[in-house]
């Protein structure tokens, strides 16, 4: 029996929409989970310190920066967003391996 899609399915947009998201989700969700935990096992972080970089970066960054998005088109946002996390997040096991990771 051959799987037929149907409705929104069909639509090479909604696949890739749904592509994009549900990797982007994969992504948040390893990343809410390694950052804590590379900063208290490898780096002994206090909870000062892990309320520090759970917390700060979302009032710094993401109340300016959702005040900004609400004025621009999402899409070229929401791309370079996931493209800009990537990489960021690619430099946490570089300056891991060469020992230059700290708070």
């Amino acid at each position: 029996m051959r799987l037929r899609l149907t409705g929104l399915w069909r639509e090479p947009g909604f696949q890739n929409l749904w592509l994009g998201y549900t990797v982007s989700l994969v992504g948040s969700s390893f990343v809410f989970l390694a950052i804590p935990l590379t900063a208290v096992v490898a780096l002994g972080a206090s909870p000062l310190e892990m309320g520090l970089l759970t917390g700060l970066p979302a009032l710094v960054v993401g109340v300016p920066f959702g005040v900004w998005a609400d004025r621009h088109r999402k899409r070229p946002i929401l791309i370079s967003a996931d493209i800009a996390r990537t990489a960021l997040m690619l430099t946490i096991p570089v300056a891991y391996m060469f020992d230059a990771l700290s708070l």
